[in-house]
């Protein structure tokens, strides 16, 4: 019995270290899934709502791997951190990392950027939907 529990923790530890940081505790909830099967998630748990802006970690998980600059590897995923103005219904991307399929994270944008290009999301696009559920009344709670 006990030699199971070992095993079992093992697996766990071994699971543990082979996963993204920056997917390490995340709350995804499903979004959307465009019309290339690329599916949209946002992370409910890390949403901030300051003001007039939300600011939200958003995965993208390709149907298709990627071939991206940044990397040897072909990507899997990216997390990006946006940054959402609900008034205007424009979002700016505060940073990129890709997922690699050697689990390697990739930053291609850095998160200290000074500032921010904001882009209007167009109707009927993906980042329109993503404003859409970002700017959701009482989600997340004001700081």
């Amino acid at each position: 019995m006990a030699g199971a529990f070992v095993h079992r923790g093992l697996a766990i530890v071994v699971l543990c270290a082979c996963c993204p940081c920056v997917a390490w505790s995340a709350d995804w909830e499903a979004l959307a899934v465009d019309g290339d099967q690329n599916r949209y998630s946002i992370d409910a748990s890390r949403l901030v709502r300051e003001g007039g802006r939300v600011k939200a970690y958003v995965r993208t998980e390709y149907a298709v791997p990627r071939t991206v600059d940044v990397s040897d590897s072909p990507a899997y995923a990216a997390v990006d951190r946006l940054v959402v103005d609900c008034a205007d219904r424009s979002f700016a991307l505060e940073s990129r990392t890709y997922l690699t399929s050697t689990g390697e994270e990739v930053p291609a944008i850095a998160g200290d950027r000074q500032s921010l290009g904001f882009r209007p999301a167009e109707p009927g696009s993906m980042a329109a939907t993503i404003v859409s559920r970002l700017c959701s009344p009482g989600d997340p709670p004001e700081r």
